[in-house]
């Protein structure tokens, strides 16, 4: 005979459930992966290299130094953080979606993104659908996440602190290697946003087991 538990202890609360499925929904929309980088200590060195003049120029403002040389050409070039590379790919993007897009030498092609470097993996995460949104047949922005480490030593390189998101343009002097390097990295793919001809995606719907209250009907 199976043992009676008194009423209200947590043993005899626990005999009074049942097991329930309930269903849980997935978002198809945000369903979007970072392409594998096999050489990303290569572009992390290749990048502290052809940024250094910025390095050099931040190092003479903090000095003071009088007359204070031009900004080195390569800041026409590049962006430099997350909030300006944002702007410049949010532009992009825009040009992209009413179809006023023409490919030019300061178009974003490339963002490399410290992924690991950052505390929390969700203040990047959108950057898969950014580069996608700016993307047309002929320009495809590449997205590059870079080896853990990698935030330090652009920082070093840079004088910019914490830096960890950079944006290439088409017409980047002296990038030629690290250009070839991102050649290889496959595109961004957002399967519901490439795909024009289907407005919806189907549900997906799983079912998570679990359990729930006996409810006992009060007698009338």
């Amino acid at each position: 005979m199976a043992p009676k538990y008194q009423k209200g202890t947590l043993r005899a609360e626990e005999e009074k459930r049942r097991t329930v499925f309930k269903p849980l929904l997935d978002n198809p929309y945000t369903k979007a992966t970072w392409p594998e980088v096999e050489d990303g200590e290569t572009l992390t060195e290749l990048l502290v290299e052809l940024l250094a003049p910025l390095g050099t120029h931040a190092d003479y403002v903090k000095r003071k130094v009088d007359p204070l040389p031009e900004a080195p050409e390569i800041s026409n070039h590049v962006t430099i953080g997350f909030n300006c590379t944002m702007e410049a790919i949010e532009r992009q993007a825009q040009e992209v979606y009413t179809q006023s897009f023409g490919a030019k030498a300061e178009d974003i092609v490339a963002i490399l993104v410290c992924r690991s470097d950052f505390e929390s993996s969700l203040v990047v995460s959108h950057f898969p659908l950014s580069c996608c949104a700016a993307s047309t047949t002929d320009t495809q922005v590449k997205l590059v996440q870079l080896p853990k480490g990698s935030m330090s030593s652009l920082t070093k390189a840079t004088g910019y602190q914490n830096l960890g998101v950079i944006g290439l343009r088409r017409d980047t002097p002296g990038a030629k290697t690290i250009f070839e390097i991102i050649a290889k990295i496959e595109n961004v793919v957002v399967p519901w946003l490439n795909d024009a001809k289907k407005s919806l995606q189907p549900p997906n719907i799983k079912s998570m087991k679990t359990t729930a209250p006996v409810k006992v009907k009060k007698k009338k």
